[in-house]
């Protein structure tokens, strides 16, 4: 038999190894989007850096002398000749940062939903899959650990599907159809290419999909290489044929592992979720 899990700790722990996330008015933003913003952003300059290690190509970029002067000493020759090899390594930690973002993200708009609540706390009795004994429900309320926490933590949020069931199940409606409404209010949206609001919404949902199978694949197989060949242009680090400015948003199939794509998913349904729990 194996050993009974202990919600309480696990749930604890998890909250206790978080980053404390400040902001100068935290009246304006919320715990979820503080929780991942940061960290958006820091992924969204790894296409920045591959390119600047694929400068190394560069005969006229001689990086060696520096190094040295610095102390830093490791295979210059071997690495100026691998640098493909190397940003893909780097590239690949994409869409895991990506995926644990909008992961960690959804699973504190499950919690904040649930605590709000009615209607959400109810309909949180539709997750039949969830059940607890009295022991449980005591550790709960022993530990400081709310309804919403709880049930969030064992919501199953591996893919785009299970966001979508999970939230919709909670706000009792489609949750892809108050995105698709909702992204032509959210403020501060950011520019794109695509004008047309129903081909937009899709491409960001395919790319976010598509982040969760390559999160997936890289955490589960040894050295993967995906066969899509427009990818080669997010591995290696640079834009290719998409347009200047553009480099990072899902556009079609150019680039369908995107970290402004992740974020715009993130906002719009941040704009949702917080228009929600200000009723």
């Amino acid at each position: 038999m194996g050993r009974k899990r202990d919600y309480s700790s696990e749930i604890n722990d998890k909250k206790r190894r978080a980053t404390p996330k400040l902001d100068r008015f935290p009246e304006l933003v919320s715990s979820r989007w503080l929780l991942v913003r940061e960290r958006l952003r820091n992924i969204s300059q790894i296409h920045g850096l591959c390119r600047f290690i694929r400068r190394f190509d560069d005969a006229d970029f001689d990086v060696e002398p520096l190094l040295i002067d610095r102390g830093m000493e490791f295979d210059y020759n071997e690495f100026r000749y691998d640098t493909f090899g190397v940003t893909y390594e780097i590239a690949r930690y994409i869409p895991i940062g990506l995926t644990a973002c909008m992961e960690g993200y959804f699973r504190q708009v499950y919690a904040d939903l649930i605590d709000y609540g009615p209607p959400y706390r109810e309909n949180a009795a539709k997750f039949k899959d969830i059940r607890f004994s009295i022991d449980t429900a005591l550790s709960l309320e022993k530990n400081s650990v709310s309804l919403g926490d709880f049930i969030a933590h064992l919501l199953t949020t591996n893919n785009f599907a299970d966001i979508n069931e999970n939230v919709s199940t909670l706000i009792g409606e489609d949750f892809i159809k108050r995105l698709k409404s909702a992204r032509s209010h959210v403020v501060n949206r950011q520019d794109l290419f695509v004008t047309d609001e129903e081909e937009l919404m899709s491409e960001i949902i395919q790319s976010v999909k598509y982040t969760f199978k390559l999160r997936h694949m890289f955490c589960h197989e040894a050295d993967p290489m995906p066969v899509d060949l427009e990818l080669e242009h997010m591995f290696r680090g640079h834009s290719g044929p998409i347009p200047e400015g553009s480099e990072g948003f899902a556009i079609g199939a150019q680039f369908r592992v995107s970290p402004r794509a992740v974020e715009e998913f993130l906002s719009i349904s941040e704009f949702v979720i917080s228009g929600l729990l200000a009723k």
